[in-house]
């Protein structure tokens, strides 16, 4: 029988470590898994999301982040799925992962989170002069209505509404991949802002008026989308690129468009990359068992839409399907159903 690849997400590899805390019905599908792995009748790679999820934990409390890499080894042999910047597809290849968290943890310490940091690493003095004389150009006088439409802009723009300068406006710019990380309520806020303005203004007869002097062709067309269109029109705005790999974009792509939509959305912008993230690399291998309901939800619609044939389950729900597929005598299901 060919290889069987599972991909676990963070919480699975959670409650592998603590089999015995947990309830029978949830012992056994977890005892069942970590069969699985222990006979060899299955191959677990780790990726640089389970990382990324030990970052998270390493900076609220170091504690058991060894321990949590320990057995990320001795679970995956140290496999890893990965892409890499600047690669057209995944590396599968074995990495240590100690030393993969060591660097991510190297990296992430080097990121620039505000102005000021960025400024303290310009040797020549040439950026300082520069962010100097932004601080003495201001706003222009209508920027504080932005202020008026929702408080979620009270906590994005938070130093240009103390300052109405261009510089403040650009700090807070840099700072806000970090603040959606730290303030869970902002990325929830902003869709729900963004879905007010279009019921809002969708069918106001004065606005439409107002498009039409200034002979704005796709703001109308904006205004009538549905989710999915509202995304792909921001996305095809961004001058960002994904990725060199296509299907990378792709997965992605779904799977963000699809929390866009709101329903079993996150409510942590961090959570929803980084499970965006174990659904790309899901996607290489023929199960992926998550014991989150959100991200369960999303992948396997990602996975439908884009007619990839991963099969998306829960612990309990693995352990049924494999005991049902044993029971008809057809072991070859599970890779042709994977």
């Amino acid at each position: 029988m060919p290889a069987v690849y599972i991909y676990l997400d963070w919480n699975v590899f959670d409650g592998l470590q603590k089999i015995q805390q947990l309830n029978d019905s949830d012992k056994e599908a977890f005892t069942f898994i970590n069969n699985l792995i222990a006979q060899q009748n299955v191959f677990v790679p780790y990726s640089n999301a389970h990382i990324n999820d030990l970052i998270r934990g390493y900076k609220k409390n170091p504690t058991y982040t060894q321990g949590d890499l320990s057995f990320i080894a001795q679970i995956t042999g140290n496999l890893a799925v990965v892409q890499y910047w600047g690669h057209d597809q995944v590396t599968w290849h074995q990495r240590d992962v100690f030393q993969f968290f060591e660097d991510a943890l190297e990296e992430k310490s080097n990121d620039f989170d505000s102005l000021e940091k960025l400024c303290e690493g310009d040797e020549f003095g040439m950026m300082k002069t520069m962010m100097d004389l932004f601080k003495s150009v201001p706003l222009p006088d209508n920027f504080s209505k932005l202020f008026e439409l929702d408080p979620v802009f009270d906590k994005i723009f938070a130093t240009s509404r103390e300052k109405l300068t261009i510089y403040s406006l650009m700090d807070d710019l840099m700072k806000m991949s970090s603040l959606l990380k730290t303030d869970y309520s902002i990325y929830k806020s902003l869709r729900g802002f963004t879905s007010k303005i279009i019921k809002k203004y969708k069918n106001d007869p004065s606005l439409k008026a107002q498009l039409q002097i200034l002979d704005n062709q796709e703001a109308p067309n904006f205004l009538k989308a549905s989710s999915d269109e509202m995304y792909e029109w921001a996305k095809n705005k961004s001058s960002s690129k994904t990725s060199g790999n296509s299907d990378y974009s792709k997965v992605i792509d779904t799977y963000l468009k699809i929390d866009w939509r709101g329903y079993k959305s996150d409510e942590r912008f961090d959570n929803m990359i980084d499970d965006a993230l174990h659904t790309f690399y899901a996607a290489h291998c023929h199960f992926f068992v998550t014991e989150d309901d959100r991200c369960h939800y999303k992948a396997t619609e990602t996975f439908k839409e884009l007619g990839i044939l991963t099969r998306v389950f829960k612990p309990k729900e693995f352990l049924s399907f494999v005991k049902q597929t044993l029971k008809d005598g057809d072991s070859g299901q599970i890779l042709r159903e994977g």
